[in-house]
């Protein structure tokens, strides 16, 4: 958790806006065909191998441009979208493939603990040829 005054807040704000606007990539297609559930965080979530590569690569260029603007940015792990939270533990198995096109990327402020997410920022990705 990251505990920041509200001059910092803007900064950083300011700075991932710069680094976000200078970011040009293509929109792209997700596909999820599995659902587990994370060890420890108790995550349920989708995923897939064919979601690695266009959001590696959307991942790859947006820390490059976070780093250019003197943002720090931490590795993420493995492509996914999280579900829900609970302490039951489903193990990893296929499921019928869902897909999505990635049009726009934003900047959360998520409170935690306390269920509310604030949109920051939102930016487009460029129409796909």
């Amino acid at each position: 958790v990251l505990h920041v005054s509200a001059k910092e807040t803007l900064d950083l704000v300011e700075a991932a806006n710069g680094a976000a606007v200078a970011l040009t990539m293509p929109s792209f297609e997700v596909v999820f065909d599995r659902a587990l559930s994370f060890k420890g965080s108790g995550a349920f979530v989708l995923t897939g191998d064919d979601a690695k590569a266009p959001i590696t690569a959307f991942r790859q260029a947006l820390d490059q441009a976070l780093a250019q603007a003197g943002l720090r940015t931490r590795p993420s792990g493995t492509a996914h979208v999280t579900l829900a939270y609970d302490d039951r533990h489903v193990t990893e198995h296929r499921i019928d493939p869902i897909r999505f096109a990635v049009e726009a990327f934003f900047l959360v402020d998520s409170l935690v603990g306390q269920g509310v997410h604030r949109q920051l920022g939102r930016w487009p990705l460029q129409p796909r040829p």
